[in-house]
């Protein structure tokens, strides 16, 4: 079901809420604002919906906020940057795919208890930022 989700990351969900939040609105934000101020509204609106199923009080919910706000305001530098939404659809669904593949690592680790597969797991974690950070330094 994960491997499932990893392709649909790629073929739904990346380019769905990259349509949205960066094809419709931050678009239409950097009409009546600057740019940087467009693309941290946008990263916050993008929060809201990945951090509906959190629990747990207010410092909870914050902390777990902040890798979407800062995933959103890499994609929304990448969509500034190119202009071409296809960079922060490529961008989104290789770290939606990584999160999902690193998810089958760690159910291996825990059933076989191999550290290696945390080991690669992080591994591939800390080479879609990489990725990431790259495409949007260049």
């Amino acid at each position: 079901m994960v491997l499932v989700l990893a392709v649909l990351s790629f073929v739904v969900i990346a380019p769905a809420e990259e349509y949205l939040f960066r094809g419709v609105i931050q678009r239409r934000l950097t009409r009546s604002m600057r740019t940087p101020a467009a693309v941290g509204v946008a990263a916050l609106l993008f929060v809201i919906p990945h951090a509906i199923g959190y629990l747990g009080g207010i410092q909870a919910i914050v902390l777990l906020s902040i890798a979407p706000f800062s995933l959103a305001v890499i994609l929304g530098a990448l969509y500034e940057k190119y202009d071409n939404l296809s960079v922060p659809i490529l961008a989104h669904g290789l770290y939606n795919a990584t999160l999902f593949l690193t998810t089958i690592l760690g159910a291996l680790y825990e059933k076989y208890d191999n550290l290696s597969v945390p080991i690669l797991a992080h591994g591939l974690y800390n080479a879609t930022l990489f990725l990431t950070t790259y495409v949007t330094a260049f």
